[in-house]
């Protein structure tokens, strides 16, 4: 089971938390997914992100947020590793979301620390050659 990397709730009434939708984003493989439910419909929506996308998903639900003609009272972030950030559409600014974009790029880099693109495990380390040294391409045959 996979742990959450980030849980975005969008605040409807602070009375009813019930009616608040839920989005919780977890590592699953080499990638992120993120799940939206819907507190209106019951409805689960699920998306796939690459490793790198947790910042670009953050910044388009800001803006997503900022834009709504009939907006949620507020958006509380849980990031991996920090302490909840409650927001208001008022409050929501340029440089918030570019703070929350950063803050979802070293959650990202942390939760992937262990994952390597392009990964060559089973190569065996490399020998840095000398200029003298000449590639002899017929003993490396010989012996693999």
């Amino acid at each position: 089971m996979s742990s959450i990397v980030l849980r975005i709730v969008l605040v409807r009434s602070s009375v009813d938390p019930k009616q608040d939708d839920k989005i919780t984003v977890r590592r699953v493989d080499n990638n992120l997914e993120a799940t939206y439910y819907d507190s209106n419909s019951g409805i689960r929506q699920k998306i796939l992100l690459t490793h790198t996308g947790l910042d670009a998903y953050v910044r388009l639900i800001c803006k997503l947020y900022m834009t709504d003609d009939e907006p949620v009272k507020s958006l509380q972030f849980d990031f991996l590793g920090f302490p909840s950030y409650i927001i208001s559409k008022e409050a929501l600014t340029k440089g918030v979301i570019s703070t929350l974009q950063e803050v979802a790029a070293v959650v990202s880099e942390s939760v992937f620390a262990d994952y390597s693109e392009g990964c060559y495990c089973d190569m065996p380390k490399l020998t840095p050659l000398s200029r003298e040294d000449k590639w002899d391409s017929e003993a490396w045959d010989r012996n693999h």
